[in-house]
């Protein structure tokens, strides 16, 4: 910053930044680029400063698209051998002449920068002792004024007839709409022959790309243009003097680059924050504008899915639950009794502010949810009742209509899954210890008399033990009457591919408190789901657990629905007959062996999507939040219907710290929890949490809960979703005079 000077150093600034996470993700392996490194500011004692998974990842996918744009030139714009230029504006540290090797036929390569810029690039280089190429040309010139630009190119002596690719990452968001439009209109032109390459942010509207909005404020270098042109169509139309225009954002890029390079990517080092990339790839566009000969030129993108394609079907709207604040991502939650359980998450305790310091949680704690009139305190903390040996991604799965809770597996670290188990008990307003059910000494024991939980090892040395995981699901699952109840692991992220496998399925026996691994098969003809992480499931009815949606092995999403039928066969004569492939037959504590079979279920989902919830409602299958193949379809999905979800605006009391941070007001529906309450006027979701890193734009973490009544999104699909009263009641969280949402 020290030696960029006048109105426009902090985004000069920004160079700086990305060009040490270009470094960090060339140090790791992502992509191959010896000079890079020299340009990049460096840590304490010259160390080069590594940046955090999330960032090189992103960088990556970056590399990826800026490739693509290139590659789309030189194989469908120039015949071999044949002369052309490159034409980088606003070029910055970029180090594109250098690290890689540009075919037969360059005739020069032009960088447009800010003088100070280029001179300080300059100065790197050579301090570097990097052999710079006869052909590269430096031309300092203000984007803003494309005749300024125009006149530095010509002073290189720059042929403006030859086949010419321009590109500008990251540079019209940073100029006024007006100014960036000008650039555009320009360049078509000069160069007749041209494909002009961009990357850009896109998206304003949503949380996340207001919270970058937020960012790039503060940062003192704020999105001039992203809000005048905040979606593909409008970049399309920026770029209309050209003949031809192609735009899709980020996630098309991941879906056009090979499966192998990305298992190569995904395998440099642990990740876990799949939706924040994502949504970052969602924020972001590349677009190629083609003139002349580059307009006939094969198309990049092809099968893909970009931002902003899919159309809701309605919109529900979500009140916040008033004073209900759980400021973590990744927890799990589920209701028990008249209390929400909630264990781990990384975030604060009890309120969103990034002073208080965030952490992972372990612990495991619950909050009373029914009413206690008036005269109760508005703002409840959730109260703390031990500790799991987890904090990510953990299961927390009600036993029913009982007391009772099982909390399974999570993790520490990306790398450090955990296979714990933890019994948790509520019984009224508190909580009391519990003893392990028939001696099973692995059963922790949520208490609130201090002790915290206690972790003990299997009795039998040995016995069946389901592999350390998380992002799996685990469903309660009634039997037929007379017989226990179990709990369905299935899925899920391990120390390695095995635990995302379903042709396996691990059932807790919730009476006897043993496991039993058993091999799944499915209907003759039918193949067996995709191994997968990150799904919904949920139980469906009596020996029934349904899944759909998911990422697979290789990251990709998925949008598929399953049911999975588990059975007992008291006469113990089942040999797996009509199923593709024989079943594994386990047997429970009585002896009788089970079974479980796969078969295809018409999907809830609209596009594939993972890291939801997902819920039956009133005969139908409702999922809620997570992230889909566009990021940006409604977050409520109802028997393959979407619905947008939109803030109630209320008139809210003048508060001290109201306005003081307008990031509170957000709320992002990924890594959060859900909560099905049916026992209300009308069936309604508690949505508690979520959040996460968004990229380098800092950690935002949802503040109040949000309830979702589901009345107008159930009546749109047919439904009759009059709920039962049963005694319990939401006035507390529901926001004062607030009436059930509509279908718009």
């Amino acid at each position: 910053m020290a030696d960029y000077a006048g109105a426009d150093a902090t985004v000069q600034a920004t160079n700086d930044s990305a060009t040490v996470s270009k470094a960090s993700a060339c140090s790791l392996g992502y992509f191959d680029d010896p000079f890079v490194g020299h340009m990049a500011v460096r840590g304490p004692k010259g160390r080069p400063i590594r940046r955090a998974p999330l960032i090189n990842r992103c960088y990556y996918v970056r590399h990826l698209g800026i490739t693509q744009l290139q590659e789309a030139f030189l194989s469908g714009c120039i015949s071999p051998g044949e002369d052309y230029n490159v034409v980088v504006l606003g070029a910055g540290f970029d180090t594109g002449a250098l690290r890689r090797t540009w075919p037969a036929g360059l005739k020069d390569y032009y960088e447009v920068e800010f003088p100070a810029v280029l001179q300080r690039k300059q100065a790197l280089l050579k301090r570097a002792n990097a052999k710079l190429p006869s052909w590269l040309r430096s031309c300092g010139a203000d984007l803003r004024k494309p005749k300024e630009v125009e006149a530095s190119l010509r002073s290189q002596g720059i042929d403006f007839s030859l086949p010419t690719l321009l590109l500008a990452e990251v540079v019209l968001a940073y100029l006024e709409p007006l100014e960036g439009d000008a650039l555009a209109a320009w360049a078509p032109g000069c160069f007749p022959n041209s494909f002009f390459g961009v990357y850009e942010q896109l998206g304003p509207l949503d949380a996340f790309g207001r919270f970058m909005l937020r960012h790039f404020r503060e940062r003192q270098c704020p999105l001039r243009s992203l809000v005048a042109r905040p979606d593909l169509a409008a970049n399309r139309r920026r770029f209309g003097a050209f003949a031809r225009v192609d735009a899709v954002d980020m996630m098309s890029v991941l879906a056009a680059t090979p499966k192998e390079e990305l298992r190569r990517a995904a395998n440099l080092e642990p990740f876990d924050e799949f939706e924040e990339l994502h949504l970052k790839c969602a924020h972001y566009l590349v677009l190629a504008a083609m003139h002349g000969r580059c307009a006939s030129s094969p198309a990049i993108w092809t099968g893909t899915t970009s931002l902003g394609t899919w159309r809701p079907s309605g919109s529900v709207t979500a009140l916040r639950a008033r004073g209900l604040r759980v400021p973590r991502f990744g927890l799990s939650a589920a209701r028990v009794g008249g209390h929400v359980v909630l264990c781990g998450g990384t975030g604060t305790s009890d309120s969103p502010s990034q002073s208080e310091g965030q952490k992972r949680h372990t612990t495991v704690s619950c909050l009373a949810l029914d009413a206690a009139g008036a005269e109760r305190c508005e703002r409840e903390v959730p109260r703390e009742l031990g500790q799991h040996p987890a904090s990510m991604y953990c299961s927390v799965t009600a036993l029913g209509t009982s007391s009772e809770a099982v909390i399974f597996g999570g993790r520490l670290g990306p790398g450090r899954p955990s296979s714990a188990v933890s019994l948790c008990t509520t019984v009224g307003e508190g909580l009391r210890p519990v003893e392990p059910k028939l001696d099973a000494p692995w059963a922790n024991c949520c208490t609130t008399l201090g002790q915290g939980l206690r972790p003990v090892e299997p009795k039998v040395l040995g016995a069946p033990w389901p592999a350390a995981r998380w992002r799996h699901s685990a469903t309660f699952l009634p039997m037929e009457p007379g017989s226990s109840p179990l709990v369905a692991v299935l899925g899920g992220l391990g120390e390695g591919s095995s635990t995302l496998s379903l042709t396996e399925v691990w059932l807790l026996d919730t009476v006897a408190w043993t496991w039993h691994c058993v091999t799944t098969g499915a209907a003759q003809g039918t193949l067996l789901p995709e191994p997968r992480h990150s799904h919904g499931a949920t139980s469906t009815g009596p020996c029934t657990v349904a899944i759909c949606g998911g990422l697979d092995a290789s990251e990709g999403l998925l949008g598929d629905a399953w049911a999975l039928d588990v059975a007992r066969d008291n006469n113990n004569n089942n040999n797996g007959s009509g199923l593709n492939g024989a079943l594994d037959v386990a047997r429970d504590a009585a002896g009788s062996a089970l079974t479980a079979r796969w078969r295809r279920l018409e999907s809830p989902l609209p596009q594939p999507r993972y890291g939801h919830g997902l819920h039956p409602c009133s005969g139908h299958l409702v999922a809620i939040g997570g992230i889909d193949a566009a990021c940006s379809t409604p977050q409520l999905c109802v028997d393959g219907l979407a619905f947008d979800i939109e803030e109630k605006e209320e008139e809210e009391e003048e508060t001290p710290e109201k306005g003081a941070d307008e990031a509170q007001s957000l709320f992002m529906w990924h890594n959060a929890a859900s909560i099905l309450l049916e026992d209300g006027p009308e069936p309604t979701l508690l949505v508690v949490g979520g959040g996460g890193n968004c990229f380098s734009f800092g950690t935002h973490l949802n503040n109040e809960a949000r309830l979702v009544p589901l009345a107008a999104a159930l009546g749109a699909s047919g439904s009759s979703c009059a709920g039962p009263l049963q005694g319990f009641s939401l006035s507390r969280l529901f926001c004062c005079g607030s009436r059930p949402p509509q279908i718009r």
